[in-house]
């Protein structure tokens, strides 16, 4: 989802000495800096909570673009480009309420997003 929306583009999250939000979204290093990691946007707030999507940060900026509503702080994410569509959200939705797993597949994922995961 983030190399798709250029979300690991140098001028957003790729770039390791200044990217967006103190955020670095590349491949190797998303994972750490995502999960259980304090969100820069809302002191107390975790970029995602495991489980809860509601209380991740992370999930309400890629919701608030998609729905067209106003993200608790900061802007909708992606900036650049479309908004995710909303099975992709439904699909991050449900990896956070899954407990956010490093690996694996969360249940319903396949099936929302209409394809067949490695």
């Amino acid at each position: 989802v983030f190399a798709g929306y250029g979300c690991t583009e140098g001028f957003c999250h790729g770039a390791i000495d200044t990217p967006g939000g103190g955020l670095v979204l590349l491949p190797d290093v998303a994972y750490d800096n995502l999960v259980g990691v304090d969100s820069v946007g809302i002191p107390g707030t975790l970029r995602v909570a495991p489980g809860d999507a509601d209380a991740s940060f992370f999930y309400d900026k890629l919701q608030a673009a998609t729905n067209g509503t106003s993200p608790a702080a900061g802007q909708p994410m992606p900036l650049v480009g479309d908004a995710l569509t909303p099975e992709e959200l439904g699909g991050v939705r449900l990896w956070i309420e899954g407990g956010a797993p490093e690996t694996g597949e969360v249940g319903g994922t396949p099936d929302l997003l209409g394809i067949c995961l490695p």
